[in-house]
């Protein structure tokens, strides 16, 4: 006597498991499918560019467009528990070229390397600092005025130091892309 460890079914009875199955996954997958087609839609950090007008992006190496140095004061403050740390960063930045704003301690909350704010308007000094500071996270500071060209350095407990100066000099070489027109976005 042999045993059969499936029963045996008529091809009928195959073909209603079969859609009964389909029947349970086919939610899940509409689900899903809904999900991800709004989810590309709307692509999160994404901004509206107008397509009418002279808004156009072109390939550029950072530093022969970024201000020199010596064009960026920054404020130095140490969010951390390390008794020092702006002062010491404040000293590298000047021996680097960098004009000292104000140095100090600050009561924020920073989780990684550093902040590095600034006003709007104001992004190419904070992006040349930012290559002083790999990993340091780049924000718009709204009480920040927009003729405030001092951009801000918050330093958070993930900061060890400044990158060296063949690394700053690497990553300014890269090319990126670049808006250039009218009806560019800001940022």
């Amino acid at each position: 006597m042999t045993y059969s460890a499936r029963p045996h079914l008529s091809s009928y009875q195959y073909r209603v498991r079969r859609r009964d199955r389909l029947k349970a996954v086919l939610p899940f997958l509409l689900v899903f499918a809904i999900g991800f087609g709004a989810a590309w839609l709307v692509k999160p950090g994404a901004r509206v560019v107008n397509t009418k007008s002279d808004c156009t992006f072109i390939q550029v190496i950072p530093a022969k467009v970024l201000p020199h140095p010596s064009a960026i004061t920054v404020n130095v403050y140490n969010a951390t528990k390390r008794v020092g740390l702006a002062a010491i960063t404040a000293v590298d930045l000047r021996t680097r070229g960098f004009k000292n704003g104000i140095v100090g301690s600050s009561s924020a909350n920073i989780k990684g390397i550093a902040e590095i704010r600034y006003a709007a308007g104001h992004r190419p000094a904070a992006d040349r600092l930012a290559a002083y500071v790999p990993g340091g996270v780049a924000k718009v500071d709204p009480t920040k005025k927009p003729n405030d060209g001092s951009v801000d350095l918050i330093i958070g407990d993930s900061f060890g130091q400044l990158a060296p100066d063949q690394q700053v000099s690497a990553i300014l070489a890269i090319p990126s892309a670049q808006a250039s027109g009218k009806g560019c976005p800001t940022f």
